[in-house]
C-alpha cells in the first residue's frame, strides 16, 4: 500500500497594532478647547512663547497650559507639534488642519504649520468679591455645601455667586453643570483628578463643577443675613426678648416650606 503524503500547510497570520489617530483635548484642569486658528511669525496670535519641561521633544497640551497658567495667563496654544504660546485674548481668524501630533503625546494634537490649538482658562478666578477656591469631593450623603439655591435660565457661575452673596453665604459651589450650593464653611477635601470639567448649562464657555466634583468660590465679603424692612403691609419693628414661658406673640402657626419671612 502507498502512502500518500500530505503536505501540511501552515498560514502565516500577520498581527499589526493600528495607533489610533491623535484628537484634541477638549478639557482638561479648567481649561477647554477653543479651536483651531491662523498663526504667523510675523504676527503672533499669542504673544508669549513658553518652554515647558522636558523642551520640545516633551510636548504635550498639559504641559503648555500648566505653564502658561503658572504665568499667569489665561489663554494657551500649540503649534507645529513642539511650540507652547501664551496670552490673554482669544484669536479671530479661525482655521482647519491643527492636526500635528504632539511630540510628547502622539495621541493629541498640537497644532500644524501656522496653524495654533488654542485653549481658554474657564473657571472664572474673580467676580465681584468672589475668589476661586478649587475643586472639591462632594457626595449626594454628605453635602460640603449644603443649601441648595435655584436660579432661573441656564446655570452659570456668576448667577450661582450672586444668588448665595444674595442670601448671605461666605462659600458658594457649582456642580454638574446645573447645580448651585451655598454655605458658610469651606470644604477640605480637593480633587486630585480632573472632576470639575462640566461646562455650565447657561455657558458652556465656563465650568460648573462635575459628578460629585464641587467648584468653589469664596466671598471676602459677605453680607451674612438681614432683616427685611418691609414686605406687603408689614414693616419691620424691632428685636425683642421672648421667653417659651412667658411668649410675647401668643399664636405659633406652621408653615409648609422652609421658613422665610416671606411666609410666615
Amino acid at each position: 500500500m502507498l502512502a500518500t503524503a500530505i503536505p501540511l500547510i501552515s498560514s502565516l497570520v500577520l498581527a499589526t497594532s493600528v495607533r489610533a489617530a491623535p484628537s484634541t483635548v477638549s478639557v482638561y484642569n479648567g481649561w477647554l478647547s477653543a479651536g483651531c486658528f491662523e498663526d504667523s511669525i510675523n504676527a503672533r496670535v499669542l504673544p508669549n512663547q513658553r518652554y515647558p519641561a522636558g523642551g520640545p521633544s516633551a510636548m504635550t497640551v498639559e504641559l503648555c497650559v500648566d505653564a502658561c497658567r503658572a504665568d499667569g495667563f489665561s489663554v494657551a496654544g500649540l503649534e507645529w507639534a513642539q511650540e507652547c504660546w501664551c496670552g490673554d485674548d482669544i484669536p479671530s481668524n479661525g482655521a482647519q488642519s491643527c492636526d500635528m501630533a504632539c511630540k510628547g503625546n502622539p495621541n493629541e494634537h498640537c497644532g500644524g504649520g501656522n496653524r495654533i490649538n488654542v485653549y481658554q482658562y474657564s473657571n472664572i478666578a474673580t467676580y465681584n468679591d468672589w475668589t476661586f477656591d478649587n475643586c472639591y469631593t462632594d457626595s449626594i450623603w454628605n453635602r460640603v455645601l449644603p443649601n441648595q439655591l435655584s436660579v432661573s435660565g441656564g446655570m452659570t457661575i456668576e448667577k450661582c455667586l450672586d444668588a448665595c452673596d444674595a442670601a448671605g453665604y461666605a462659600f458658594g459651589g457649582v456642580e454638574w453643570g446645573k447645580e448651585c450650593w451655598c454655605g458658610n464653611t469651606g470644604p477640605t477635601e480637593i480633587v486630585q483628578d480632573q472632576r470639575c470639567d462640566t461646562r455650565c448649562e447657561g455657558d458652556s464657555s465656563e465650568l460648573c463643577g462635575g459628578g460629585n466634583g464641587l467648584s468653589v468660590y469664596h466671598n471676602s465679603n459677605p453680607k451674612g443675613p438681614s432683616n427685611l424692612p418691609s414686605y406687603k403691609d408689614w414693616t419691620y419693628d424691632n428685636c425683642f426678648v421672648d421667653s417659651r414661658w412667658n411668649r410675647v406673640l401668643p399664636q405659633q402657626l406652621s408653615i409648609s416650606g422652609p421658613m422665610t419671612i416671606e411666609s410666615v
